[in-house]
C-alpha cells in the first residue's frame, strides 16, 4: 500500500473511536522489525493523530515493565514498557491497557509504540512520523490533514484524553487532576449539610424541626442535581451512544429521594444516605464505561462520605 485516503484530524470523533485496521503496520528498533501486523486497531480522536495498537502475538520485542502509569479518561490506566529490539533499548516507549474501559475492551493487552522513540514506524509502505510536541503517541502519515494537538500554536488547547510524559510516565493522580471549580463548588455544597445537621443536633425544638425539614429538602435537591449530571453527559455523547439507560438513571435519584415523603422518622435520613451511596456506585460504573470523567470518583468519594455521616447523625437523632 503506497497511498492512504485523505483524513482530517478535526473530523475525528470525541469521545475517541476504536477502528480496526486491515493494512500492514510495522515498527523497527535496533535494526530489526519488532512489530508487524495486519490486525492492528487504531484510536481516532479530534485534533490527534491516530494511535495504533498491535496484538501482543504480533510483537516480537522484549518488553520490560517500566515505572509509572498514566490515566486516559476514555480508556483507563496505561502500563508502560521499556522496549528492547536488536541492540537498542527504548525507555518507556510502549504502553498497554490491561483492563480498559468497556468501549475499548478490544485492545486489552494490545501494545502501542511512540514513533519518536522507535527507529522506524510504517503504515503500509508509508513512513510515519511522531505527533508534534513530544507529548502524544500518535503517528502522522502523509495523508493526514489539519493541525494535530502538539503542533506549534496548540500548547493551550483543552485536553481530556491521554496525559503522559513520554520519557517518564506520571502517577495517575498527577495526570488526571480534578478541575478546581468542581473541588470548590463541591466542597461548598457540603456547607448546608454540616450547618443543618449541627442545628438539628444542638438547636432548640423549633430550630430542630426547621433544620430537619431543610436537611431533607436539601438532600433531595442535591440528589436530583447529581442525577442530572448523567442526563447532561448523555446529551453530549456522540450520536448512537445515548441509550435509554443513561437518561433513565439520571431521573432515578430524584424519584427515589421523593420517596422520603412516604417514610417516617429516622428512616428518612437512612433512605437518603442509601440513595447517595447507590448513586456513587453508578458513578463508578459510568466511569468504568468511559461515560464520565476519570477524576469524578476522587471527587465523589469524600463528598459522599461526609454527606452520609451527616445523614447518619440526623438519623440517630431522630430515633
Amino acid at each position: 500500500m503506497t497511498d492512504l485516503p485523505k483524513e482530517t484530524v478535526q473530523s475525528y470523533p470525541r469521545p475517541p473511536a476504536l477502528v480496526p485496521v486491515e493494512h500492514r503496520r510495522t515498527v523497527r528498533l535496533g535494526g530489526t522489525v519488532i512489530a508487524d501486523s495486519t490486525r492492528t486497531m487504531r484510536v481516532l480522536e479530534t485534533h490527534h493523530a491516530p494511535t495504533y495498537y498491535f496484538p501482543p502475538e504480533d510483537v516480537s520485542a522484549t518488553l520490560i515493565p517500566a515505572q509509572g502509569r498514566s490515566f486516559c479518561e476514555w480508556k483507563g490506566v496505561a502500563q508502560y514498557f521499556d522496549v528492547i529490539g536488536g541492540s537498542a533499548t527504548a525507555r518507556a516507549a510502549a504502553w498497554s491497557y490491561e483492563d480498559p474501559t468497556e468501549p475499548f475492551a478490544p485492545i486489552a493487552g494490545y501494545l502501542a509504540f511512540y514513533a519518536s522513540l522507535m527507529e522506524e514506524c510504517r503504515v503500509g509502505e508509508l513512513l510515519a512520523v511522531p505527533q508534534p510536541g513530544g507529548f502524544y503517541g500518535g503517528w502522522v502519515t502523509p495523508n493526514l490533514e489539519g493541525i494535530p494537538k502538539g503542533a506549534r500554536g496548540t500548547e493551550h488547547w483543552s485536553d481530556r484524553g491521554l496525559r503522559v510524559i513520554m520519557s517518564t510516565p506520571q502517577p495517575e493522580e498527577q495526570i488526571s487532576p480534578i478541575p478546581a471549580p468542581a473541588v470548590v463548588l463541591g466542597a461548598a455544597g457540603l456547607i448546608p449539610f454540616l450547618f443543618l445537621t449541627g442545628m438539628w443536633l444542638t438547636g432548640s425544638d423549633v430550630s430542630a424541626v426547621v433544620s430537619r425539614q431543610a436537611l431533607i429538602a436539601y438532600s433531595i435537591a442535591i440528589l436530583s442535581f447529581m442525577g442530572a449530571v448523567h442526563w447532561g453527559l448523555a446529551m453530549t455523547a456522540p450520536s448512537g451512544d445515548q441509550p435509554w439507560r443513561r437518561y433513565f438513571v439520571s431521573v432515578l435519584p430524584a424519584l427515589a429521594a421523593t420517596a422520603t415523603a412516604f417514610i417516617g422518622g429516622g428512616m428518612q435520613f437512612i433512605w437518603l444516605a442509601l440513595c447517595f451511596v447507590g448513586l456513587l456506585l453508578y458513578d463508578l460504573y459510568a466511569v468504568k464505561r468511559g461515560e464520565a470523567p476519570a477524576w469524578y470518583p476522587r471527587l465523589r468519594w469524600p463528598l459522599t462520605i461526609i454527606v452520609c455521616v451527616c445523614l447518619s447523625a440526623a438519623a440517630l437523632r431522630s430515633l
